[in-house]
């Protein structure tokens, strides 16, 4: 493009009241960018209120001098961009990008080291928090490889987009060159200056590698606040998808996030943990729909229409669906052959033959059979073992003694299911948990336990005497007391 076209432009997007938004507005109305610098202010008025507004400024008393100041201006920043090796690529310019010229604010002028892409289409811009944690790197990590891992050779390939800062956006910079990707970084500041410092040696080895590095301020201007929401809108308006890494609840990359849903394009967020402040900023764009959900880039395929290879989950699936459409039409076809028991009990009926009151019963008990599963048949068989035990030692239930109830420390043993009287010898004392030739209720009221010996004696006659020693007739054993626990 010519020198003074692109200087002309800028100079003019440079005058108070004139923006983005307004030469955009007159771009369309003259119809191409020398019409617009030969206007007179006659021609701009009939622009509708942009080319009133830029008409008043240039026919008021200061407007010639202001336009001579922005076009000197103009000039000085295109020589020192020549000798930064910098480039001007206007809104006019066919090397623009597409996605960014659709945009209703897109920069006039964008200074660019290095050789712009060609084909958006596969564009995903990339940003996140400053303050990343080993969660975020990780993932962002393993869906990068994945990417590179699923990605179908063709002449194009995924284009990471960022903003050159520490973070997320310099690590999603790392993993494109790593994994091969393309990748473009936007800046806040001029290409003169550097910022991050830390970044210096990324950006260079992006531009020796052939990516691009792009902005639009001028080259010596340094970082300020006022120019990273700036900086936000053109990631968000070169890529047709946006992917929010890691965000808090509040930060630029929920910036990037509003500026992209103003541009119709695709906002995904990674779903991070809901105790991590880190995240609080992810959660809320899904929760308000303004996100969605991204966990593997095979959802890109799915919903984007890239080009991945398939998972091997699905494959498998697809596997799965293909053999059973060819069942579906073996069977249909009368060549399904079945094997064993299911050969004799599913195979009559399909050869229509007859079957007794006998084999139908032995049919549906097969039927039902093939529908329990494993699990709930050995839970079946549990609790038909656990009742028989219970009826077992309700029938089994000892009669006690008249005496034997009235004893204050056996008064709630002696209505129990669990006996040891009835075990042969006494030689289990494990019943249902309780080791019974451990621990034994003492008949004393004061003392409610006691740590007993148990001592194998001859059976005697029932009774209870004194709380030292009180031999049973009934469980034939003496207990001598060893001291309250």
């Amino acid at each position: 493009m010519n020198k003074d076209i692109q200087t002309g432009l800028w100079a003019l997007s440079t005058l108070p009241g004139t923006g983005p938004v307004a030469m955009k507005r007159l771009l369309e109305c003259m119809g191409s960018a020398e019409a617009l610098l030969g206007a007179d202010t006659a021609a701009l008025s009939r622009c509708g209120a942009w080319g009133m507004n830029l008409s008043r400024v240039l026919s008021g008393r200061d407007g010639p001098r202001l336009l001579q100041e922005a076009n000197s201006m103009a000039r000085r920043e295109w020589e020192l961009g020549e000798s930064m090796g910098l480039r001007w690529v206007s809104l006019v310019d066919p090397e623009y990008p597409e996605y960014l010229r659709e945009c209703h604010d897109p920069p006039v002028v964008l200074f660019v080291k290095g050789h712009l892409p060609l084909d958006y289409r596969y564009a995903l811009a990339v940003v996140g928090t400053r303050n990343m944690s080993q969660y975020g790197s990780t993932i962002l990590r393993a869906f990068m490889e994945e990417l590179a891992h699923a990605w179908i050779p063709q002449n194009t390939k995924p284009i990471i987009v960022s903003g050159l800062a520490l973070g997320v956006d310099g690590h999603a910079h790392e993993l494109a060159l790593e994994m091969g990707f393309g990748t473009m970084a936007v800046t806040a500041n001029g290409l003169g200056t550097h910022y991050p410092p830390q970044h210096k040696g990324l950006g260079e080895r992006m531009v020796a590698a052939g990516m691009v590095i792009l902005t639009e301020t001028r080259a010596l201007q340094g970082p300020d606040a006022r120019l990273f929401p700036r900086r936000n809108r053109i990631i968000a308006g070169l890529c047709p998808l946006v992917l929010v890494a890691e965000a808090a609840a509040r930060g630029g990359a929920l910036i990037t996030a509003r500026f992209a849903n103003d541009y119709d394009r695709q906002v995904y967020a990674f779903p991070g943990r809901v105790t991590d402040q880190g995240y609080r900023g992810c959660l809320r764009l899904v929760l308000s729909g303004q996100a969605q959900l991204l966990c593997s880039p095979y959802d890109l395929r799915v919903w984007q229409n890239w080009p991945l290879r398939p998972r091997l989950e699905d494959s498998r699936a697809d596997a799965h669906r293909l053999i059973a459409g060819t069942a579906v039409d073996a069977q249909l076809q009368g060549v399904k052959a079945a094997r064993g028991v299911q050969q004799t009990l599913e195979g009559l009926p399909a050869s229509g033959r007859m079957l007794s009151e006998g084999a139908q019963r032995m049919l549906v008990a097969w039927r039902f059979w093939k529908k329990l599963r494993p699990i709930d048949f050995w839970n079946c068989i549990r609790g038909i073992i656990r009742a028989l035990c219970a009826l077992f030692l309700l029938w089994n239930r000892p009669d006690y003694s008249k005496e034997m109830d009235r004893a204050p420390g056996y008064a709630g043993l002696r209505k129990g299911l669990f006996r040891a009287d009835w075990i042969p010898n006494q030689k289990r004392r494990y019943i249902a948990g309780i080791h019974w030739g451990r621990w034994r209720p003492s008949p004393r009221p004061c003392l409610q336990w006691k740590r007993t010996k148990v001592v194998e004696t001859k059976p005697g006659p029932p009774g209870l005497s004194g709380c030292a020693a009180h031999p049973r007739g009934e469980w034939g054993h003496r207990s001598t007391t060893q001291g309250p626990t």
